[in-house]
């Protein structure tokens, strides 16, 4: 545990104090205006994108950063929108991730005859900018290719069943993922496990991986908080319940000291939870941004969330919007930014991804 505190050293150096960020959001009428133990495996960073300026990739890590997301990132407003939380709709991915400036993505999969299908649900709210699973996951690849100085993609996938939407096949599952993204181009368990008895033990011990032995890769994150995740583990919550997945998966607050612990997905921005997380070096994601609330509430929401130092912010509104005075864009992000909680003394956004370095010459090996 002293590791992880020892992260959180500099804190008061990136903060922005909370009045800060309301009177930003004021002054912008409302508008967002601005808003040694691991085994690392084959992948090195491509020679043009390790030499051109990030200069602190061997210092920060995975959890170092706060990032601009997107809730439903498949959602295309229903024809007709019976309830107005469908009442939304988002660009096609990598119009997201290049004009946006999002880092993290939500799919909803639903099991069929073709493969995993992505849309919210069935009938009233089915529509998609990509139809399957496999189809998002190259949109997403593709722009990677393109751009291989980013920091990680971070990619929830929620297994819809609340609707008895079928059996989850959760070694097809993985079987999709790395027909699109091999193992070498992504974070999973085994990288960050590394030689250490557990996931949990090696974030304790050895803290997540650093940027620079992760960029121009994507992290995979089953959001499921019982009997899919349950399945995923293989039905199990021992050392080695994550050993050949390729997904993290959310751990409840009592998990948090769980050997699978390494992500949570904490709807409520403002919960006491989050501080607990950060503590134990879990990566948190939390939702700031809803077409239910109102803008204010979605202001309020947000505040929270980039005070309270979640990693993955993510919301219905990552641009502006007709009849909608919120929408979110990153304060002082390029897109993304160092996280006021857990990144350490002098870090910059631009340390964390830049504009100007991040198309390289060439991929990150094995692409």
């Amino acid at each position: 545990m002293e590791r992880i505190a020892r992260k959180a050293v500099g804190k008061n150096a990136v903060a922005p104090e909370p009045r800060v960020i309301a009177l930003l959001l004021v002054a912008c009428g409302l508008s967002g205006c601005g808003i040694a133990s691991r085994i690392r495996g084959a992948f090195e960073p491509s020679a043009e994108v390790a030499g051109q300026g990030y200069s602190r990739d061997d210092e920060l890590r995975l959890n170092h950063l706060q990032v601009k997301g997107t809730h439903n990132s498949y959602h295309r407003r229903p024809r007709f929108a019976l309830v107005r939380e469908h009442d939304y709709e988002q660009a096609p991915l990598d119009v997201q991730l290049g004009e946006y400036g999002v880092r993290a993505v939500e799919l909803d999969i639903h099991p069929s005859s073709r493969g995993y299908e992505v849309y919210h649900l069935p009938v009233i709210d089915s529509r998609s900018t990509c139809a399957l699973l496999i189809d998002c996951l190259g949109v997403l690849k593709r722009w990677s290719d393109s751009n291989p100085g980013h920091h990680p993609l971070f990619v929830w996938i929620e297994p819809k069943d609340e609707l008895g939407g079928g059996d989850f096949d959760m070694d097809a599952l993985d079987a999709e993922i790395l027909s699109v993204w091999p193992r070498q181009r992504l974070v999973t368990p085994a990288l960050v496990k590394g030689s250490r008895e557990s996931v949990r033990e090696a974030i304790v011990e050895d803290g997540w991986p650093t940027l620079g032995e992760v960029r121009g890769r994507a992290m995979f994150m089953l959001l499921d908080r019982g009997r899919q995740r349950d399945a995923y583990l293989h039905g199990g919550k021992g050392p080695g319940a994550l050993d050949g997945r390729v997904l993290f998966v959310h751990a409840n607050p009592v998990d948090f000291d769980e050997p699978f612990a390494a992500v949570a997905k904490i709807d409520d921005p403002s919960s006491a939870h989050i501080a607990a997380a950060l503590e134990k070096g879990i990566i948190v994601g939390s939702n700031v941004g809803s077409a239910l609330l109102s803008d204010e509430r979605n202001i309020q929401k947000l505040q929270a969330g980039l005070r309270n130092g979640v990693h993955l912010l993510t919301g219905d509104y990552p641009a502006p919007v007709k009849g909608r005075t919120y929408w979110f864009d990153m304060p002082g992000g390029s897109p993304s930014r160092c996280n006021p909680i857990t990144a350490p003394a002098g870090c910059a956004s631009t340390d964390v991804e830049a504009p100007g370095i991040l198309r390289g010459r060439g991929r990150p090996a094995g692409g």
